[in-house]
Order: C-alpha cells, then structure tokens, then sequence
C-alpha cells in the first residue's frame, strides 16, 4: 500500500515539522518499521530517537489514505497533524519499505501510479538531492520614508540574487510549495526546507506578516486600492518591527532612507555622547555631540538610528533622555536649529527638574559660572486637616517661596502664573509632597483634598501625617486627633486550674469585647486594620497581641465570640499548648495560678519526677527508657494521654510494662497501709476479724481496674511473653478462641491486671467490652488505627479507660489524617473533628506547606508525643550503612517496560480525561503495580515470560556475596510472587531460606524468627507488611528492599526488623531501584514528601497527598 509524498507533507503539523522530520530520517534515528496488513489496510509502528528521548509512533492506513496517527510526544496531543516523529517514520516507510511492498504486491498497477511516481521524483529530487551549497539564501532591505515609516524588501537567490516584486504572491508560493522560476540560475519549490538556516526565521516572519496585513486591508475594505507597487514592500508597523529587531539582532541589515543605502548594524545599548550648557545673562544654549541620529518611537521600545547603527534603547534612557533628543531633533529638522534656546529662567527650571534624571546617563558639560547661578529657592510646605461628618479627611495645602503663596492644586491667574515663572522652584520637594498625597489617594477638588476610603484613611493616619510632618507644618484638628490607633487591645491574661478545668481571663481591654469576633476575622483576612465603633483603628498590621490572640483561639478550637464575655472555661490538656504561646508573645502579660504552674513545670521535666522504676521489674531500664517511663507516670497522673513513638526497637513495650507495673505495686501498697489503717482503728485482734480484713484485702485490690493492650494478632503472643519475662508478678488475661471461649475468658477479667486482645479480635467483641472500665488503654502498633474510618478504629474508639496510651514508631505514614485519627483515640476532640481539622491544618500544611500552620500543629502535638532516635539514644548500636543500588533491565525486559509504560500514559490520560483527578486514583495504582512488576521480574505480570530479571540478577549477586562474607540476610518484598521467584531460585542454588508472608500463623512467625535467629540458615524472605512490625531479627546483618513503595518509614520499620537493642554487628541495608524506571521516580517522591513530616514532628516519615494532574502525568512520563 502507497503514500505520495504530497500527503506526507499535506498531513504535516507544520512546515517545521516535516522539516524536523526530513532531518531525522536522513540522520537514521528512525528504528526498523514494523508492520502489520490485509489487503485494504495497513499499520506500522516505530521508534524514533528524538532529541531528548525515544518516541513510540504508529500509523494507520485505510484505502492508501491515512486514517490515523499517533506519537507520545508532547506536540503531539497539542496540534493538529503529524508530529516530526511520525514524520520521519513515514519518509522512511516511503523511501525504504514502501519500494519494497510495490514489487512484492502482484498485479501492481503501474500505470495508474506512474504519474504519482514521477511528480513525488521531482519533490524527492528537491527535498533530498539538493546540497548545502545550493541552499536559497534571502537578502533582506529596510526602507526609511522617515516619521517612523519602514518598509521591507526582498531579494532571494543561491549564488545570484533576484529581488522579489511581489512579496504577498512570494507568500502564497511559501504556502503552497509551488515551484517559480525567477530567471536562468534559480527556479525551486517554496518549501521553508530549501532556505539556509539564518534566512528560515526571516521568510516564516515574511509569510506571517503579509497574510496578517492582507487581513488588515480586507476587513477595512482597502484591498481593491492596494496596487502593484504597494506589493514589492511589506510595512512594518509598532508591533512588527520590533520582532523584526528580534530576528536580525546582532546582523547588519541594509537600510535606504532615500538618499543613500548604507549597512546598519542593528544593537541594544544607548549611544554615547554628552549634551553642553552655555551661554549668560539671560540666553542660553544646549547642544548635543550626537551629529546625525533618527529618533524612533513606538509603543513598546524607542530606538535611535545612527549612521551606521539602529540601537534599541533600555527602558531608562529611553524615559529619561530620548523626549530631549526628539525635541532636538525636531528643532534641527522644522527650524534648522541645531541646539535649543533658554532664557535665564526656564534654563533654571530645566536644569532643576531634568539634570538629575538625564545625567544619570549622559554627561552634562557646563561651566561652574552657571552651576553657581541655578541654585533652587526653599519650598515653605503648609498643610491643614480636618474629618467632616462622615469621617473622610478633608484639607488644604500651600507651597510658599519667600512673600509668594499658591495651592498647587488652584489655577493660578495670568499674574500669578508669571510671578511663579520667575521663581526656581524646589522641584524635588513639591514632588515629594505631591507623591506622598498620590500615594494615600488623595483626590483634589476645587484645590481642596479629599480623602474617603477606609483604607486609605487608616493608612494615612498611621504613616502618612508623618511623612508630611518631614517636609514641612501639618495643622490638624481637634476632631482629626482623637482618630486614635490602638495597639494591643488585650493588656494581660489570667489562667488558671479551677474544678479541673483551665480558665482563660482577658484583663486590662482597651476595646469593646463585643467585637472581637470581627476583630478575630479581619486578621484572618489578613486586613491591616479594623476600625472600631467609636471611629478608632485597631492596628492589625502594626500589633503583635492580635496574631496572638488569633494563634490562641485557632490552637484552641474556639471562636472569637467566646471570649465576648471576657472569660473562657477549657479542658485542663490546652493548657500546655496556651503555654507555648503566650511564652512567645511579647505585647501580652501573663499571670499564671500555682496548679497552672505545676502541670506545666512537671511535664516540661519529667527527667526530674519522683517517679521510681518499679523494683520487681525485670530489667535494667536505660537512662531514656527511664525518661519515657517517667514521662508516661506524668501524663497518666493528669489524666493525659500520649503517643510513645520512639524509634523501632528502642523498647516501647518495656516502659509500657513498667508503668503498669509501678500503678499495681502503688495500689498493693496503698491497700496495706489502709488495711493498717483499719486495723489500728478498730483493734480488733481475733481471727474473725482477720479473715474479715484478709476479704478487705481482695475487695481493695479488685478496685485496681485492669489494663487493656490491643495489638496486631501477630503480636498477642510477643505481649504475654514480655509481660511474663519483665513483670512476672502481673497477672495476664490474653483473648483468644471461639467467640463463645472469649466471651468465658472476658467474665473472668476481675482480678486481672492486663488483658490482652488484637484488633482484628476487638471490633467482633466490641460489645461485651461495653460494661468494662480500664484504667489504661494501650494501642500498640498504632499506625493500624490510622484510618479512622475502619471498624478497628471504631471499636477501640468506644473502650472505656480513664487514660488511653499509643504506641507506634510511625506516627505519619502517609498522611496528617492518621496522626489525627491517632488522637482522636487517646485525646477525642483534642485535634477537633476531623473535618475541622482537615479545613485548619492538613489543607493549609500539605496543600499550601503554610509554615505558620505548621507550626501551630507542631506545638499543639508536642506535649503528647515522646519520641526519641536511635541515633541519639543508642551510642553504641553499631552503625547502620544505607546503600541505593541501581540496576539495568535485560533487553527483553527494557522493550516490554517502555511498551508497557506508553501504554499506562495512555490509559492514565484518558482516564483523567474522563473522571478528573480525583477519581482516577484506582487506576493510578493499577497501572503503577503493572510497572513496578515488570521492573521486579515480569513474569509476575505476564505468565509467557521466560527471560530473566536484571533486578532479580543482582539481587542474587548480593545474597551470594553475602553469604560469602559469612553474613545473614532479611529480604523484603511487598509482592508475595516476587517473594516464590526468589524462593524458587534460592532453591536452585542451594541457598536454604526461611519465607513469612501474611499467611503464616502466629505460632510458626514466632519458631521461624526464633530458628533464624539461633540457626545457620543465611537467608529470611519476608512479606514487607506481614513481617514489617513485631519481628526481633537481631541475628541479621544484612537487610535488602527488592522494591520500593511510596511509604519509606515502612521500609525503615522492616530495617529494624534487625537494627534494634540486641544487635552486635554493623547493618548493611541495601535499597534497590531499577533504572529509568517508575522506581526511581518513587525514590524522588520519597525525598521529596518527607520534609512535610519533618516539620511536624522532630523525625518522621515521608507521606503522600493526593497527587495533581501535573504530578500523575509527570509520573507517566519517560525517564
């Protein structure tokens, strides 16, 4: 099947295009054609090697006509037609493939195409036979009819040139690639391919600009006038001339103003020269050293024209300097002077109100005789103000010089205007009052100033009477002067701890309470002021109380009418938040009462409580384990909860034990001195009254209310070990079996100092937890309740204890919403409703990356949350080495990638195109598993795969090397048949492995990690989320992440899986990415999100937000 080389430049996007791909084609950047046909169609494929990248084209063939084409490039979805990609293809099909399918068709009608073939010959002739040497050259000429008229002319040739009479028909040539001969040594097709490269910018700005001026002519009905004549030049006008000084910037053009033709070099600069003042007495003359010159004013650029240069002046002379050189200009041209006359004065006022601003580029040269003469008389400045009826500022102003006085805003007489004539004005000064009027908006009527908007009013008021002040007398009224600008509407604030509550009191208020509201919502507005009832301004932007008291309110979850009675009730959790704020507020006094002062003071040193590490726990805390232990004892003493979210493998659980413990051994100390107490009292020594004490004894210690613990199922068992190892003396209940064994064991709970349950086991028991008090309430792992919505979150949300606790290294995972959801668990309605919360902080935050925001949440979290670093609490746990290592894809698997990854960008396209970002997420991670499969092995994506991995190669390579060195290895994949690849091919060299996925009971995660710990079995393959959190692994050294995931800190809690207390050796931790592939550009996001959790927390973890259109396709997008 055939295509005429017409239709290839016909389908073109533009002449550029075809051009683009003319050159590709001839440089062989278009790979080998594949194709697929029947009889009546044809569709071929290619890729072509663009410029920054390789590009996927395919064409579709209908009836030797094209029916379709296709490119990923940009350009490609932008503009109508073929791209210079699927240009290029379609030469080579034309040149290479297509001679070939003619001579294997039998039957070829040749003469049906013979005509075709010998015109696309001619064509093929020009476009690829004609050399460097015969390119078409265009020799360009400006005409200068002067006043600013300039026309264009055009002469074209290869070695002679020939001049082009008319340039509108030169353009339709251009547009329809007709063939003109010119004369006998040039005749060509008018293609923009057969000028040389300097002169294609200059004829596409020829065709442009005749068609744009045709249109012109047509629409005001002077196309019928427009002669043969009118044809040869083309007018430039404001606009089109300085694109032509664009495009011939840095060449010499030639010029014809009438009377020579001479070569001009067109530049940007401003000429050098000097202007000169002489004279005496009362005349005067300034002169220029510029001998010839043409000034050329147009809208947007001025230029001057020089005898042999055209210069573009910068925006400042041409302000300051080019108004005098076109009035000289003038004044040589009209009256053949060839300077200007001044009398005494005017060469005074000139001088004073234009030197300046001209010497600034140009000197000035003048005799000191003169310089001494022109010295400027003092501007007396008198300005008089009032406030009418309707609070607008009204007045007067006068400029005084000597016994003469006018208001510059009153026409002035013919007598006054003469005496002024004869004064050298303070120029400078007048226009300093005269800008600082403009600049507050002043209007002037009748000589009088008006001042009305509220704005302009506040401004002037808190600046403007100053800057007046500087320049001369400012009289202002009675009425005027009690427009006052309060500074701090709240002098004081009282707290207190009253019924345990924290009461807020506002003390010495300078404005109606009434508004504060208002007050509150203008700053929100981020208004500069707000005007009070009684006509004073509130100075909003001048004032530090304000934002003050805006950060409390906010921080609180309170509303600006809550304070309208000048006191506030609060739960007693805000007062370390109200604390951190009012300590950074410089413009508010604070009183604080003695039991405000000690919750502040005790929980800012928990170092130093009294609180004592159990004695009958069994182990040696390490001094930050005793700070946590110390700083769980403070919270729970004020009935605060807390996240403990120390670093993974720092022993959360353990300092957990021993608050429970300590809160047992007190009660069982507590009883006994009570029971004393009572013996003592009654003194009652026979056994009936013992045994009635011993019966008191139970009952007082059946008051201790038990301890609940919720964690995943996978660590129930870890928990009762724990428990039972460091705590022996606490008595365990664990939740397991039937839901009719763990209703039995839950009515036994009496008597128990912890029950143990899981989540998954939780929100199916919910129910008969409802009649249970707890006196704490411990989620362990707590990332598992980060979405508040799941049933997990729910149930353990309804458990009643008096003081609820979270444990987790992750606090952020993925987004503000879990660490919202966290304490909403332990605090409710400490971070507000999450819709509320959402609008305030994780919009502004993640959206915005408002600081201020930031900051505010920062300080509300602080207290609450106890985390701590391995980095900086464990000196001596040896070091840990992170590694990236990228890999290379085989050949086989680079070609299905890149296949695959055009294929995604597609799909992913039009699914934004038809349901909009936010419902295109599913889709999003569909196509990214896809990608991230292939990269991992693609067997996993496509069954039919018989090559191999690069990835899963090295991967290999480090195991090997490893266990060379006499290390042992945990290796994580989030993809279970990624895992049984590398399980199968562990088999097939010998390497015994442990594997742990999600279905792997408790029991056997429990002997698998204890028999690699204790064995010589090198290698632990493990589910990235079943094994990530509650694996002691300390017997490894070696830790690889086959792929990686938008979540980095599930990585990290997988590393420390192995880096945690216990571990002896360095740890290597390998990251793999493969190149130029969907994991790299995870790698990036990873980078880059974890910064907006770092400013929430002091470490933390990277998240994702939801994505943009720009930040999807960018995804989709070739490495």
């Amino acid at each position: 099947m055939k295509i005429t080389l017409r239709e290839i430049k016909d389908v073109a996007s533009s002449y550029k295009a075809y051009d683009d791909g003319l050159n590709y084609f001839k440089e062989g950047k278009v790979e080998k054609i594949h194709l697929r046909q029947d009889e009546d169609y044809i569709e071929m494929m290619s890729c072509v090697h663009g410029d920054t990248g390789d590009y996927q084209t395919r064409v579709e063939l209908y009836n030797e006509k094209l029916a379709w084409c296709e490119c990923n490039c940009l350009p490609s979805f932008q503009e109508e037609g073929a791209c210079k990609h699927v240009e290029a293809m379609l030469l080579k099909y034309y040149y290479e493939v297509m001679p070939d399918i003619r001579r294997s068709i039998k039957g070829e009608r040749y003469s049906q195409n013979a005509l075709t073939y010998y015109e696309d010959q001619v064509i093929k002739e020009q476009d690829l036979e004609l050399g460097e040497d015969e390119k078409i050259n265009a020799h360009i000429k400006l005409i200068d009819e002067g006043a600013g008229s300039f026309f264009l002319g055009l002469s074209v040739g290869a070695n002679k040139f020939y001049v082009v009479k008319d340039l509108y028909e030169f353009a339709e040539h251009m547009l329809q690639g007709n063939r003109v001969v010119y004369g006998k040594n040039l005749d060509f097709i008018h293609d923009l391919s057969v000028f040389d490269e300097a002169t294609k910018p200059i004829i596409q700005f020829i065709v442009d600009k005749t068609q744009e001026y045709l249109d012109i002519l047509r629409q005001v009905g002077m196309y019928r006038g427009f002669t043969k004549a009118d044809r040869k030049t083309l007018p430039l006008g404001p606009k089109a001339f300085d694109e032509f000084f664009d495009l011939v910037k840095g060449q010499n053009i030639e010029v014809e103003n009438g009377k020579e033709i001479r070569e001009v070099l067109f530049a940007e600069g401003n000429p050098r020269f000097e202007f000169k003042i002489e004279g005496e007495g009362d005349y005067y003359e300034l002169s220029t050293s510029l001998a010839e010159y043409e000034p050329i004013a147009f809208s947007r650029y001025k230029y001057i024209l020089l005898k042999d240069r055209l210069l573009r002046l910068d925006k400042s002379f041409g302000n300051d300097v080019f108004p005098l050189l076109k009035y000289m200009y003038e004044a040589r041209n009209v009256h053949g002077n060839k300077q200007l006359d001044f009398s005494e004065t005017l060469i005074k006022r000139f001088i004073l109100s234009s030197l300046a601003k001209i010497e600034k580029h140009v000197p000035v040269v003048m005799n000191e005789d003169i310089k001494t003469a022109i010295t400027p008389e003092h501007v007396h400045v008198k300005t008089f103000l009032d406030l009418d009826g309707e609070g607008n500022i009204i007045g007067d102003i006068q400029f005084q010089y000597k016994g003469f006085i006018f208001n510059p805003y009153k026409k002035l007489n013919e007598s006054e205007t003469r005496q002024l004539e004869q004064i050298a004005r303070d120029t400078p000064n007048e226009y300093r009052v005269g800008n600082i009027l403009k600049y507050y908006n002043f209007r002037t009527k009748n000589g009088g100033l008006h001042l009305s908007e509220e704005e302009d009013i506040y401004a002037f008021v808190r600046t403007g009477i100053n800057e007046l002040m500087e320049l001369g007398e400012v009289h202002v009224t009675e009425r005027l002067r009690h427009i006052n600008l309060v500074k701090s509407p709240v002098g004081s604030i009282g707290l207190r701890i009253e019924n345990n509550m924290l009461k807020v009191e506002l003390k010495d208020v300078n404005m109606p309470l009434e508004e504060m509201a208002a007050i509150l919502n203008a700053y929100k507005m981020k208004n500069k002021y707000y005007r009070l009832r009684d006509g004073s301004f509130l100075d909003i932007a001048g004032g530090t109380t304000i934002g003050d008291l805006a950060n409390i309110v906010d921080g609180l979850g309170m509303k600006g009418s809550d304070l309208a009675e000048g006191e506030a009730s609060l739960p007693k959790y805000r007062a370390l938040y109200l604390d951190q704020v009012l300590r950074q507020s410089e413009g508010i006094e604070v009183s604080r009462d003695k039991y405000f002062k000690q919750i502040i003071r005790d929980v800012k040193n928990v170092e130093d409580a009294d609180y004592e590490v159990p004695k009958s726990l069994k182990a040696n805390l390490r001094t930050y384990q005793k700070t946590g232990y110390r700083w769980l004892r403070t919270m729970a003493a004020y009935g605060f909860g807390g996240i403990l979210a120390d670093d993974m493998g720092l022993g959360k659980t353990l300092q957990m034990i021993a608050l429970i413990l300590a809160e047992k051994e007190e009660n069982e100390a507590l009883s006994q001195n009570q029971l004393a107490s009572q013996v003592d009292d009654k003194k009652q020594d026979d056994a009936k009254e013992a045994e009635a004490c011993n019966k008191s004894q139970g009952s007082l210690e059946c008051l201790c209310k038990p301890s609940l613990v919720i964690c995943p199922t996978s660590l129930v068992l870890n928990w009762q070990t724990e428990l039972a190892r460091f705590a022996p003396s606490l008595r365990v209940l664990v939740i397991m079996g039937t839901v009719l064994e763990r209703k039995t064991i839950l009515e036994q709970i009496v008597g128990y100092d912890v029950v143990i349950t899981s989540y998954e086991l939780l929100k199916r028991d919910v129910d008969s937890y409802e009649e249970i008090q707890f006196r704490y309430c411990i989620a362990d792992e707590a990332q598992y309740i980060k979405n508040a919505n799941t049933l997990s979150a729910r149930a353990l949300k309804l458990l009643k204890s008096e003081v609820r606790f979270a444990l987790t290294g992750t606090p952020i995972e993925n987004s503000l919403a879990e660490l919202w959801s966290i304490f909403d668990f332990i605090m409710p309605e400490y971070l507000f409703g999450y819709a509320e919360f959402r609008r305030h902080y994780e919009m502004p935050i993640v959206k915005s990356q408002d600081e201020v925001v930031t900051a505010r949440l920062k300080k509300l979290i602080a207290p609450f949350v106890m985390r701590r670093l391995k980095k900086d609490v464990l000196k001596e746990l040896p070091d840990k080495t992170e590694t990236v290592i990228y890999n290379t894809m085989e050949e086989e698997q680079q070609k299905l990638y890149t296949a695959h990854l055009a294929l995604a960008k597609k799909e992913m396209e039009e699914e934004l195109k038809a349901k909009g970002v936010g419902a295109s997420h599913i889709k999003m991670l569909a196509l990214l598993t896809r990608l991230r499969q292939l990269c991992c092995h693609p067997s996993m994506y496509l069954q039919d795969y018989t090559e191999t991995s690069g990835k899963l190669e090295q991967c290999m390579e480090i195991v090997k090397d490893s266990i060379e060195a006499g290390h042992k290895i945990l290796l994580f994949s989030q993809f279970t048949t990624m895992l049984d690849i590398l399980s199968n091919r562990l088999y097939s060299e010998g390497i015994e492995h442990f594997m742990l996925t999600g279905s792997t009971k408790a029991e056997e995660r429990m002997r698998l990690v204890n028999e690699f710990n204790t064995s010589d079995i090198p290698v632990f393959l493990i589910s990235l989320k079943a094994g990530g959190t509650g694996l002691n692994l300390t017997g490894a050294d070696v830790v690889i992440h086959y792929d990686p995931w938008w979540n980095l800190s599930s990585q990290n809690q997988a590393t420390d899986r192995a880096y945690r207390i216990g571990q002896k050796n360095k740890v290597q931790v390998f990251q793999m990415i493969t190149k130029n592939s969907i994991e790299e550009k995870i790698k990036e996001l990873q980078d880059k999100k974890i910064g907006l959790t770092e400013s929430v927390l002091q470490e933390g973890e990277a998240f994702i937000s939801k994505m943009s259109e720009e930040e999807i396709k960018a995804l989709f997008s070739k490495q």
